[in-house]
């Protein structure tokens, strides 16, 4: 009897048992179906690589401002810096290591080369080929083909009414090709630790691969504002050239209006492009401080002027408490 229960209860079990793995075996399709349903791209996203998003261009690493009692809103440029030549002490900082356009301000550069390395009284001949290279819309001394001025009278053309002209008769004269004297350009900022200054060309017209700071540029005012020859020229609000057999007369005009408007200024330059907007490396003395600073990227010629008003207002305010 108790043999008859046994065999019964296996069989029945067994039974159950293959009704069982009969059910599952049609439940596990519909199952993935429905898991399919609900996350469709489930099984294809784990083969797909995950796209990272494209990292913004960083060029340099912004700087470090640093602290200055100057309120807000005092420039409207995008970058100024601002020392005591005297004491090396940074009045104010604004973005001042932001690569920038700087225009014409490339030509301090220009006249300290032709400085250290030519003779002042050479004469040169103004060569067709040289005015050919003359940027459609740059600033110009009007030189005329044929005459021959003095690397003095050039070194006025190119500072004054900041002539692009003047800037490449120098360049083809001393190095031969404007590329050659570019290279010299590049290899003086080197040599003056202007990290992050470029030259393109010697003139500052062109914004490709022609960039510069705040910072770098009154490290090369500084430089060059010890310069005695450069120092002289860059004060001048006027220079004539007299007329002679070998040239035309020339009248310049220093386009740095500070000269005129500001008490103590001493320069330097003007710069501007539309890329560049308007830029000044300025200069002025007072109370035995010698202050020199530069501003970049304002927006128009009179907030250029007043800003560095401004600030040299700001910083002999400082330096005289």
């Amino acid at each position: 009897m108790k043999r008859s229960l046994i065999t019964i209860t296996l069989l029945i079990s067994s039974i159950a048992i293959i009704l069982m793995t009969i059910l599952l075996a049609f439940a596990h399709p519909w199952r993935q179906d429905t898991a399919s349903l609900a996350h469709p791209i489930s099984k294809r996203a784990t083969t797909v690589p995950t796209v990272l998003p494209t990292p913004s261009p960083t060029g340099m690493p912004s700087p470090t401002l640093s602290p200055t009692s100057t309120p807000p809103g005092l420039i409207h440029g995008s970058a100024a810096f601002l020392i005591d030549d005297n004491t090396g002490r940074i009045l104010f900082d604004l973005h001042s290591h932001v690569h920038l356009p700087t225009g014409s301000t490339v030509k301090m550069m220009t006249a300290i080369i032709a400085i250290e390395n030519m003779q002042l009284d050479q004469h040169i001949t103004v060569k067709p080929v040289d005015l050919r290279e003359v940027p459609q819309g740059a600033s110009i001394a009007m030189l005329q083909a044929g005459d021959t001025l003095s690397v003095q009278d050039l070194l006025y053309g190119l500072l004054l009414p900041s002539g692009a002209d003047a800037a490449l008769v120098i360049a083809h004269t001393m190095a031969g090709t404007t590329e050659k004297f570019v290279a010299l350009m590049n290899s003086k900022a080197q040599q003056l630790q202007m990290l992050d200054t470029h030259y393109s060309d010697p003139h500052g017209f062109y914004s490709q691969d022609n960039y510069s700071t705040a910072a770098d540029l009154v490290k090369l005012a500084r430089y060059a504002m010890h310069n005695p020859t450069f120092a002289h020229i860059v004060a001048q609000q006027n220079y004539v050239v007299a007329p002679t057999v070998s040239n035309h007369r020339y009248i310049w005009r220093n386009t740095n209006e500070l000269l005129a408007s500001y008490t103590g200024a001493t320069g330097i330059k003007t710069g501007f492009t539309y890329d560049a907007g308007f830029c000044l490396a300025f200069a002025a003395t007072r109370q035995e401080h010698h202050l020199i600073g530069a501003e970049l990227g304002a927006g128009s010629h009179a907030q250029i002027f007043a800003d560095a008003s401004k600030l040299l207002n700001m910083g002999f305010a400082e330096e005289s408490e």
